[in-house]
């Protein structure tokens, strides 16, 4: 798989900040797909549809302890609001990347001055 080159300069620098167990670079194969699946599905999360029906999909539930969705902080950022549906809030996709790169960025620049090991609470700098 070939990606562009800043991306994995980008991901080695929040890697290095993040220090993550592992990295899994997606592919899109059928096969990632199947696996990527089975461990939901193993757990009781997903329930797999009947392929005749819906075909590689799966019904997914929530666990019964999740804090319920906050509809006044939930969006559909999509291009066009008719995308979002009638009962839905809609961000403009283009709009809201840009502010969550920002944020993004923002709290990596924090995390860069914490140590290896340390517990941080890091809170976005609000907009100006």
């Amino acid at each position: 798989m070939q990606r562009k080159p800043h991306l994995d300069v980008w991901v080695d620098m929040v890697a290095s900040l993040t220090k993550p167990d592992r990295i899994h670079w997606c592919d899109g194969s059928a096969e990632e797909y199947d696996q990527l699946a089975q461990a939901p599905a193993d757990a009781g999360t997903f329930q797999r549809q009947s392929d005749a029906k819906r075909p590689n999909s799966y019904l997914a539930l929530s666990d019964p302890d999740d804090v319920a969705r906050v509809a006044d902080r939930t969006f559909i950022c999509s291009k066009d609001e008719f995308d979002a549906g009638p009962t839905n809030r809609h961000l403009d996709d283009v709009k809201i990347t840009r502010e969550r790169i920002a944020v993004a960025l923002d709290v990596l620049s924090q995390l860069a001055g914490v140590d290896d090991g340390s517990v941080a609470s890091v809170e976005p700098t609000p907009n100006s």
